[in-house]
């Protein structure tokens, strides 16, 4: 029990936070055995490690929240689905990912809309408000790559630029000449 708390589950969140995408992602589909480990040996600070856990999903770092969303993304998962407690999942990771589907990193939105679609499919991790309310929020995002997660027909090639009608570099070059010359 003091390896596992002193030793192994350090490593696991050194692991998580590693700059390195292949380790963090290794890490992330480990969490649902780490999780069911403390739940079968009933350890004193489980509370504690989940603690640690959350605050990848509050890092500065974005990669940090990235591999939370991964994490949680690996709990509901098929194969995990039977052996992970979903009332914790709306405990311990929800709130912090209702969060996360708002964060300014297109890359952590769109994670974040894969797994809140597969939570839509699963109603006991999560309060269905909830999950439609950032269900919501995600088929409006600004993102093309967000917004074809969520189901939404978009034509390759098309950038996010684009798609909102922001004006590209040589059309914003074509308007300042334009105004110059008609400065002059």
């Amino acid at each position: 029990d003091d390896v596992l708390e002193t030793e192994l589950y350090p490593m696991f969140l050194k692991l998580c936070r590693d700059p390195v995408a292949e380790v963090r992602s290794s890490a992330a589909v480990q969490l649902p055995q780490i999780l069911w480990r403390l739940k079968t040996l009933n350890v004193k600070w489980s509370d504690e490690f989940m603690e640690e856990l959350g605050d990848l999903a509050t890092d500065r770092v974005y990669v940090s929240r990235l591999s939370y969303v991964w994490m949680s993304e690996c709990l509901v998962s098929e194969e995990e689905e039977e052996r992970f407690d979903a009332d914790s999942f709306g405990k311990d990771f929800l709130p912090h990912l209702v969060k996360l589907a708002g964060d300014p990193v297109p890359n952590i939105r769109h994670r974040c809309a894969s797994l809140f679609s597969k939570l839509a499919t699963k109603p006991s991790f999560a309060p269905r408000h909830e999950v439609d309310a950032c269900l919501s929020a995600l088929r409006s995002d600004k993102q093309v790559d967000v917004l074809r997660v969520m189901g939404k027909d978009i034509e390759l090639g098309v950038t996010s630029a684009r798609h909102n009608g922001v004006p590209n570099g040589a059309q914003r070059d074509a308007e300042v000449r334009l105004r110059e010359e008609e400065k002059s």
